[in-house]
C-alpha cells in the first residue's frame, strides 16, 4: 500500500515535470529541445523521450534540465504541490 501510494506521487511529479516542459516549448522566445539539451548536458534524444514519457531522467538530470529552461526543479514540483492542496 505504502510502496503503492509513493509510486502515485512519482508518477503525479513525473507527470508536472513533462506537462513543464511541454508547455515550456511552446512559449515564444523559449530555447529549443537542441538548446535545452545541450544546457542541461544530455542528448537530445534523452530530452525529448523525457518529454514524451518514454524514460523518467535521474534527479541531477531533471535539476539540470529545469536550470536549462531558467527555473528550478523544486519550484517545478512545488506548483503541482498548491495544486493538490487547493483541490483536496
Amino acid at each position: 500500500m505504502l510502496a503503492t501510494a509513493i509510486q502515485h506521487e512519482a508518477d503525479e511529479a513525473m507527470q508536472t515535470f513533462r506537462d513543464y516542459l511541454s508547455s515550456y516549448f511552446k512559449k515564444s522566445g523559449a530555447l529549443t529541445l537542441n538548446e535545452v539539451a545541450r544546457e542541461a548536458g544530455i542528448h537530445r534524444v534523452h530530452l525529448s523521450r523525457i518529454l514524451h514519457g518514454h524514460s523518467e531522467p535521474t534527479l541531477p538530470v531533471a535539476e539540470a534540465i529545469a536550470a536549462a529552461t531558467g527555473s528550478r526543479l523544486s519550484r517545478i514540483l512545488k506548483k503541482s504541490e498548491n495544486r493538490e492542496l487547493v483541490s483536496a
